[in-house]
């Protein structure tokens, strides 16, 4: 049965922008751990993971220059190029597989929120929306010319990071903070 399940699920082998970053994103199988996060979602019981970060604001972001930084981060991890695929009457558990096409306008969004009490509802709304698992589940928010931050003393761009909980937990998250902010290299 699982081998007839893998095949099936290895029409679509790698996504262009995957296998151009030297990604191997075939199909894999959710761990029981993970999957759960798939199955126990509800409406009223939502399986994202959140992350915000916030840094000094310079001159105003265009959407072009937030989809650009992404574009070069997309090799970075498997995350951005799979989609879950579920077994029918989930007789198996669910895998990752390839998603051919990734349109970043699905996943990157500029926004500019006036006020901190503003990015607040902003950040609020995105908690608690539902991810679209029929495509790779991720978005990155970039909230930007913030004013009236506690503790800043100018405009803060607040970049939210959002994800469904069966791609990893905080040890997942901290190591993508770390690929996607950090000073190493973009493609390791």
């Amino acid at each position: 049965m699982r081998q007839l399940v893998r095949n099936a699920l290895t029409g679509n082998r790698n996504s262009a922008q995957g296998e151009s970053a030297g990604l191997s994103v075939g199909p894999e199988q959710l761990a029981p751990r993970d999957a759960v996060f798939v199955y126990d979602e509800t409406d009223r019981h939502l399986s994202n993971i959140i992350a915000v970060y916030a840094f000094t604001a310079s001159t105003p972001l265009t959407y072009e220059q937030v989809t650009e930084w992404m574009q070069a981060r997309l090799g970075l991890s498997k995350l951005f190029h799979r989609r879950l695929q579920r077994v029918p009457m989930d007789l198996d558990l669910p895998y990752w597989v390839s998603d051919p096409i990734l349109d970043l306008r699905d996943h990157v969004f500029l926004s500019t929120p006036a006020t901190w009490d503003d990015a607040r509802r902003v950040i609020a709304d995105l908690t608690s929306t539902r991810m679209d698992l029929s495509r790779p589940p991720w978005e990155l928010h970039v909230l930007d010319q913030v004013g009236d931050v506690p503790g800043q003393s100018g405009d803060t761009t607040f970049v939210v990071l959002k994800f469904h909980h069966s791609v990893g937990d905080g040890v997942a998250t901290r190591e993508l903070e770390l690929k996607l902010f950090g000073d190493g290299p973009l493609y390791p």
